[in-house]
């Protein structure tokens, strides 16, 4: 899923990236004997990783990224998605922005 923002003028300002965790697919299928092939596609089918977001500087503090992030949980809500994850480089301090929309955000270097 990619979901864009526009301006009253039709520009982009925002954009989001959401989709499969394939690479933990990928994993465990390079890993993990059948039966166990078959649980762990089960169990990761209805994983999203939240890939990226973005919002043009001068319309940052907008509102922007959290309706953006808020369609996307919508979306997946809606169609049976378990749980969405994402990363980020904690140079950023992107931490209080996601747990304002609800997100469980661990402490740097520690998995959730």
């Amino acid at each position: 899923m990619l979901l864009v923002a526009e301006n009253g003028s039709g520009e982009v300002v925002g954009c989001v990236h959401a989709g499969p965790a394939e690479h933990i697919m990928e994993t465990a299928m390079q890993n993990a004997p059948d039966a166990e092939i078959r649980a762990a596609l089960a169990g990761f089918m209805f994983l999203t990783k939240l890939h990226g977001i973005a919002v043009r500087p001068d319309y940052r503090g907008r509102g922007v990224a959290r309706a953006l992030l808020q369609r996307v949980v919508e979306a997946y809500t809606r169609s049976g998605r378990d749980l969405l994850y994402g990363q980020y480089t904690a140079t950023e301090d992107l931490g209080d922005f996601y747990r304002k929309q609800g997100f469980q955000v661990p402490g740097p270097g520690v998995g959730g």
